[in-house]
């Protein structure tokens, strides 16, 4: 069974709010991590099926690297907040898609499912 990837850009500046939602829409803890690749995120303790993390990359030198390196996914410097989803099925991937897209208007997939 191949595992399904997504990213989607959420349209909302506050990934606890995000945290939240999937909190109370599918019963997922999540647990607060730090790296330096990824910066502050939140990762589902029990599957790890989901990753919530800031659409900025905490690596980014400004006047060193280039300006669209300062996201994680610079064709949507308005979205803040970026949640990856790893499934077995392209179904689940996309509920969860359209679940962030009925509670934040305006987000989207910015990658995937593959």
């Amino acid at each position: 069974m191949d595992l399904q990837e997504m990213r989607v850009a959420v349209a909302y500046d506050d990934a606890e709010v995000v945290l939240a939602k999937l909190n109370a829409a599918l019963g997922i803890e999540f647990e607060s991590r730090s790296s330096e690749y990824w910066g502050d995120y939140w990762i589902d303790v029990r599957h790890s099926k989901l990753r919530i993390f800031w659409n900025r990359d905490p690596l980014y030198v400004a006047g060193v690297d280039p300006p669209e390196d300062r996201f994680f996914e610079a064709r949507f410097p308005n979205h803040a907040v970026l949640v990856d989803v790893y499934e077995s099925n392209r179904e689940s991937c996309l509920q969860i898609a359209s679940l962030l897209s009925d509670s934040f208007p305006g987000s989207a997939t910015a990658s995937g499912p593959r």
